[in-house]
């Protein structure tokens, strides 16, 4: 019967990043390099992200225009 308590040791972890477990005492204690490294691998993602979505909007416009040409034509 379940009693309310966890069926594994409660261990003090922040929210693992990549499968990576961070104790949380070790989280306080991170160097200054490793901060920005983290700070650096993030800005590439959003870097990313921003592109994808430049991207996906110049899709939408050329489909937009697309459907323009076509209605156009039809009436």
């Amino acid at each position: 019967m379940y009693s309310g308590y966890p069926y594994y040791p409660y261990r003090p972890y922040a929210i693992p990043i990549h499968g990576e477990e961070i104790p949380i005492q070790g989280a306080k204690r991170r160097k200054s390099e490793d901060v920005e490294q983290i700070i650096t691998k993030h800005m590439r993602i959003a870097e990313e992200i921003q592109r994808r979505m430049v991207s996906i909007d110049e899709r939408f416009e050329r489909i937009e225009k697309m459907i323009q040409e076509k209605m156009g034509r039809n009436a």
